[in-house]
């Protein structure tokens, strides 16, 4: 009896056959090899993986970042520390699997560096079934590579009516569409979308943000689910507000843009600052860069050449796309957009990175001001630069938080104090409006991220653990019909707001998402769930003593007893205060920080 190794891609049935259990070392959460063979539980050990390896990482992507520093490198998945998916998460499965793989353990791998480095970690395992699995690992990527010429040609050139017909084929056909820079530029062309030109001046600010349909209300207006009343409160100011929305892929891009358009607010389309030679020179950039990684190089004592090289030739259409970011800022340069103020979401990503990179390059008077995205995790690791990168990485030149607490959490790390200023919860006004609504405790509310592969793992631990006693709130941003398809068939899901439903609920579990704190504004105790295979990023780590935690099915229902015989009156106290501490109360002052 030995270990044995194979590809999520393909895993042969004899090796199944003759394994005792079985491992999975990867990312996907929504993994399951199926039959009865008894899974090796390795959350905890990826969790003290993690956190052995998280100061190390980071040192080494800053010795990574000084070497490699340029605009390729900029927009890297690997120089941003990607979250989703993530490098780190990897290194983290390959010492779990060294630390839990034993004799008669069949180990799962999600990617062939994985596989290869534990080969090398685990003398005498045996492989089964990897030439296949490589293969199909590596066809959707190839199939993509392949076709790409001739879809984005389709998308340029196709017929008007041919190209509406595939908008409403399926959802699979409209999205592979609506990838191609030249069917946006299209539609936006067939909505009567104009360039915005002339956009200049101290009094004014170019906010960028995400749009979906949360982008636009009940009666038609505009409202932005990331920066809240920002604009308002910009303009009360006498403030000049313009738009940049990045549509998600997930939106119908025609429909949000129409919708956007009749909101009568002012955009400027970056589609419309882009052409087809932009997007040539990007793709051209990344397909010939390679990062420049020493074939010994570790994290601690995980060998980490081989699963990084793998994973920036892996995202090399995400860092094309974060490429035009700097062609985008010269095009909103040669269109007289200089505004005082550039202000976005900031989580730390590729393109942020390369936007404002382009930003200080070819806008040198615009200050690019970061407002936090409402992330509070120590593993959200895009937030914290090495200090060996402060000063080569493009930083925005000031983050607003939305309260104290993450202006401490960010001060606690290489980022530059003097960058910091402390803000409000501009997104979350109506956490402190008004008292919290009678409680009616009739279920218990499980609250999913946008990431599907986490939503279906937190959903099959829920209702393992409750039953029909469970309600499931989706992200408004996920794949529904793919969650929905993946749940148990009793699952039974809410459209409502989670703020009517938290009333109701005796607990809420969650798991990456900042839906905790809304949890204990209305005085539901909140729970997080932690995964098999995900690293814990816990929103509420800040504040431990107001929450709870569990990983399996039973741990939950041992979670629940143990709420049921809380004392609530001094836990809802200590949550009120946490909530004020984390999401400051919004008033008049708080646009002072963006000032």
């Amino acid at each position: 009896m030995t270990v044995t190794l194979a590809l999520a891609a393909h895993v042969p049935h004899d090796a199944v056959a003759s394994a005792e259990r079985w491992l999975y070392a990867g990312e996907d959460p929504s993994f399951t090899l199926g039959g009865n063979l008894p899974r090796v539980a390795a959350g905890d050990a990826l969790m003290r993986a993690a956190q052995r390896l998280r100061d190390p990482y980071l040192e080494w992507i800053g010795s990574l970042s000084a070497t490699n520093a340029s605009p390729e490198w900029w927009a890297s998945h690997l120089a941003a520390k990607h979250p989703y998916p993530s490098l780190f998460a990897r290194l983290c499965a390959l010492a779990a699997a060294r630390e839990l793989a034993t004799d008669g353990t069949l180990v799962v791998c999600s990617t062939p560096a994985l596989l290869g480095e534990l080969r090398r970690a685990l003398p005498g395992a045996r492989v089964e079934g990897a030439r296949l699995g490589a293969a199909r690992y590596r066809a959707p990527a190839a199939a993509l590579r392949a076709a790409w010429p001739a879809l984005r040609t389709f998308g340029s050139r196709a017929p008007a009516p041919l190209s509406r017909h595939l908008e409403r084929l399926s959802p699979s056909a409209r999205f592979a569409l609506e990838r191609t820079p030249g069917h946006r530029r299209r539609v936006l062309a067939t909505l009567g979308a104009q360039r915005l030109e002339g956009f200049a001046g101290d009094d004014t600010a170019l906010l960028v943000t995400w749009a979906d349909a949360r982008s636009i209300g009940p009666d038609g207006a505009y409202r932005d689910a990331h920066l809240g009343p920002l604009a308002a409160m910009l303009r009360e100011r006498d403030i000049s507000v313009a738009h940049l929305p990045r549509v998600l892929l997930g939106a119908p891009f025609r429909e949000t843009v129409a919708a956007l358009l009749d909101s009568g607010e002012t955009f400027a389309f970056p589609d419309l600052y882009l052409d087809e030679a932009d997007w040539r020179d990007a793709e051209d950039r990344s397909a010939r860069w390679a990062p420049v990684i020493a074939d010994d190089a570790h994290v601690a004592d995980v060998p980490a050449a081989a699963l990084a090289r793998e994973y920036a030739a892996e995202h090399r259409r995400a860092q094309a796309d974060a490429l035009t970011h700097d062609a985008l800022a010269a095009g909103l340069a040669q269109a007289g957009i200089r505004p005082a103020r550039l202000i976005f979401p900031w989580e730390g990503h590729a393109w942020e990175q390369a936007l404002t990179a382009g930003v200080h390059r070819h806008l040198p008077g615009t200050e690019v001001i970061g407002y936090d995205n409402v992330n509070f995790s120590s593993f959200a690791l895009s937030l914290y630069p090495a200090a060996a990168e402060v000063g080569l990485r493009p930083l925005p030149d000031r983050v607003v938080t939305n309260g104290p607490t993450f202006t401490e959490v960010l001060r606690a790390s290489a980022f530059p104090a003097d960058r910091i200023r402390t803000g409000c919860a501009l997104r979350h006004t109506a956490l402190h409006a008004g008292e919290p609504a009678p409680r009616d405790e009739r279920f218990v509310l499980a609250a999913c991220s946008i990431d599907a592969a986490q939503s279906l793992e937190l959903i099959a631990k829920a209702h393992a653990a409750f039953g029909d006693e469970l309600v499931v709130k989706l992200h408004p941003a996920s794949d529904a019909p793919r969650i929905h398809a993946g749940s148990p068939a009793a699952t039974r899901f809410e459209d409502r707001p989670i703020g009517e439903l938290l009333p109701h609920a005796r607990l809420m579990l969650y798991t990456y998402s900042v839906v905790a704190y809304e949890a204990l504004a209305a005085g539901t105790p909140p729970v997080f769930v932690a995964s098999e295979v995900f690293l814990d990023l816990d929103q509420l780590e800040p504040f431990p003593d107001v929450g709870w935690s569990a990983r399996t099915p039973d741990e939950l229902r041992a979670v629940a007893a143990t709420i049921a015989g809380l004392d609530r009156e001094p836990w809802e106290e200590r949550a009120r205060e946490v909530v004020r501490q984390a999401l400051r109360p919004t008033n008049d002052a708080c646009v002072d920080a963006f000032l």
